[in-house]
């Protein structure tokens, strides 16, 4: 009598039915993580780029304005007005005449010296998961915030940004209180 190493075809076909099965179980769970974390990760690089123009605003004693953008990978890219979706990506940038504009260095008076000086773009910040999930932010100036020299937003009250993803059913919060401090809320789908 031979006795053979190795395992027989039945036995590893039934092995490979075994994982197949709980590959299809775990899928549905894993794809609702992995979309749960895009989630999470751009509310918390919104985070990060809030107290970064907010301290932008207190070091260079001056206006610095956040706002949403529809091409952030453009040459220059420009403010989105009248969008409350941040959804494709955002720009920061020192904001010195105070318009919300992105703004080169113009003569106003044409006298050949440029009177105003420009607007310093500080960040670009691009959505990978754009397609996934919508970001909208709901306050009374949908599409920017501006955070004075003191570093507390102007001409607004406390907003709350939504980061959803409704292929997973999840939602995360970030607020922003009148003196420009941002901080995480739970979120609710009802606001999506």
């Amino acid at each position: 009598m031979r006795f053979s190493k190795g395992y027989t075809i039945v036995e590893l076909m039934i092995t490979v039915g075994i994982f197949a099965v709980i590959s299809a179980m775990a899928y549905p769970q894993y794809q609702n993580l992995v979309m749960r974390n895009g989630v999470d990760k751009v509310r918390d690089d919104l985070y990060v780029d809030m107290v970064l123009a907010r301290s932008e605003a207190l070091s260079r004693n001056r206006r610095v304005t956040m706002c949403a953008t529809t091409n952030p990978m453009a040459m220059t890219p420009v403010c989105t007005f009248g969008a409350a979706d941040w959804n494709t990506g955002w720009i920061i940038f020192a904001d010195t005449d105070g318009d919300q504009i992105l703004d080169a260095s113009i003569d106003a008076n044409g006298d050949g010296n440029l009177d105003t000086p420009a607007d310093e773009l500080i960040r670009v910040y691009a959505n990978k998961n754009a397609v996934n999930m919508t970001l909208r932010y709901a306050a009374f100036n949908t599409n920017y915030m501006t955070f004075d020299r003191l570093g507390r937003l102007e001409n607004t009250t406390n907003g709350s940004f939504w980061a959803c993803s409704g292929l997973a059913g999840y939602s995360a919060a970030l607020v922003v209180n009148r003196t420009g401090r941002p901080y995480y809320e739970e979120g609710d789908m009802n606001e999506c």
